[in-house]
This record gives structure tokens, sequence and C-alpha cells, in this order.
């Protein structure tokens, strides 16, 4: 069973491939639902995912210039967001290119491109053009627990992001093209703020990138034309199952992980691929 036509890559499904073959086969293959939870205590993981998609729209919202309302810190559920927020109007706003020398912003900016016949789409919590030509991309994460840099280094994210901006970014940075030594990418923690994780950008990094993201698209491409899970085989790193709403389904384990266990689970849920039209009634 081929992908759909209309199937578009993104650092997600391929995290989810790098992660675990079966996981994508069942998630983009086969579009299969497993009505299984995530993490576990339930209510919390929910709780910080809604809260987590307040902050990003709260940052959108002061972005485009939009007054915003501060969390109401007397309601013990938004203590966790004032607290966020505080952290960004604090340490974030002052960094180049969040509103300090930025000549062009696009927050929540959603770019395409295609790889090798692939199509391959991000959306980016900010793009900035700063006044010396640099370009930043910024991506605000909330997890309870600050990742190693190495684990962040490895992440489809840092190489899908910078890769899909310069293939597919061109038209942000007229009248003049940018080339890869002009971007970097920051990762802003808000439980974190003074700890951000910066990764510089080049040509080498360019072509390395350009060749991981057209040898995976076609890999995945070829085995889905076989419609076999057998070249989806389940993870070798049973740890990860704990996290999978499959787990129960390939017979690797019934109860959640917990939420925040480690920090590496912990930040793989702040990089879920949320719409925030499928989060409604976020009191603001």
């Amino acid at each position: 069973m081929p992908l759909p036509k209309d199937f578009q890559f993104s650092q997600g499904s391929l995290q989810d491939f790098v992660e675990c073959r079966r996981r994508f086969y069942l998630r983009y293959i086969l579009k299969l639902r497993w009505p299984a939870v995530q993490t576990e205590p339930i209510l919390q993981s929910e709780h910080l995912m809604l809260q987590g998609a307040a902050f990003h729209q709260k940052i959108h919202q002061y972005l485009l210039g939009i007054p915003v309302q501060p969390p109401q810190t007397e309601q013990a559920e938004n203590d966790t967001l004032a607290h966020w927020w505080q952290n960004f109007l604090t340490y974030a706003t002052p960094l180049p290119g969040v509103v300090v020398k930025a000549v062009h912003r696009f927050p929540e900016h959603t770019l395409a491109g295609t790889v090798d016949g692939s199509r391959l789409v991000a959306k980016y919590d900010l793009i900035s053009v700063l006044d010396d030509r640099r370009i930043i991309l910024y991506d605000w994460k909330t997890s309870q627990n600050k990742p190693r840099r190495s684990w962040l280094t490895a992440r489809m994210q840092t190489v899908v992001y910078p890769y899909l901006l310069v293939i597919a970014g061109q038209h942000l940075a007229q009248p003049q093209n940018f080339q890869p030594h002009q971007i970097s990418m920051v990762y802003w923690f808000a439980a974190f703020p003074e700890q951000a994780e910066t990764f510089t950008y080049n040509q080498q990094e360019f072509e390395k990138a350009r060749q991981q993201i057209a040898d995976m698209t076609s890999l995945i491409n070829r085995l889905a034309q076989n419609n076999d899970d057998l070249h989806f085989p389940l993870t070798e790193d049973e740890k990860r199952c704990a996290y999978c709403v499959y787990r129960s389904l390939c017979n690797r384990g019934v109860r959640a992980g917990l939420a925040g266990e480690t920090f590496e689970q912990d930040a793989q849920m702040d990089d879920i691929e949320f719409s925030f039209d499928q989060i409604s009634e976020i009191v603001f």
C-alpha cells in the first residue's frame, strides 16, 4: 500500500520512523487509531499539553502585536503557564530576532518543499530575519525537564527545519537569497529560560541533511509499496513502547509510561505536532 499521493513528510513522521518503523506503519500507512493513552497520569498529561498549546498561542498573539491577557496566577492550574509567560517576557524577548534586531518576523509559519519527489512540511514557532541578514529559527519548548544537547542534535526537527528553510523559505529573505551559514536554530525552554540551545548551520550540514532526508523518504516509499509489516519491525528499544499508544496492540505492555519520568520522553511529548484548531476551550 503506497503512501497517499497527498502525504506530507514532517519531522514528526520521520522521527516516528527513526524510533519505531512499526509505529510509522500503524500511524501513517494503516492510519490506525488505537484507544490508549500516551503517558500517565492522564489528567496531568492532558493538562501539560493544554498548557503548552496555550503558551504557544500567547506567544503567537504577542508577536503579531495582539494584546495578551496575562494568566490569572490566583488560579492554581495557571501557575505554570504564568511562570512560563513571565520567563518569556523576561528572558526570551531580549534575544536577537524575537523583538530586537528583527527586520521580518514570521510566527507560526508553515513551509513546504519537495525532496526527491516527496513532500516535506514544517511549522515553525518563529522565523526571524535580522538586520544583518542572519536568520534565526526559534522553537519554544515547554517540557518539564531539559533534554541533553546530544539528544536535540539527533532529533529530526534539528535536521529538517534548517534544511527546509533553505529550499523553501527563500521568499522570506527577499530581495537577496540567503545561504545555510546565515541560519541558526534556537531551542528555548520555558522552564529553563537561561539555558537555550543554539545550533548553527553551514553548507556541509545542509548537504548532510539533504542526503539523510532523501534516503529516508526514498526508503519509506519503497517499503510502503510492499504493504508488509515485516518491513516495519518493532523497535528494539522497548523502553520507547511505554510511551506509545500502540503498545498493547504490539504486545509491548498495557500501562503507559509516567509523564516526566525521563527528560527524553518528557521532551518528546513536547514535540507533539498539535494544531490549535484541535485545542478547544483554552481560557486566557
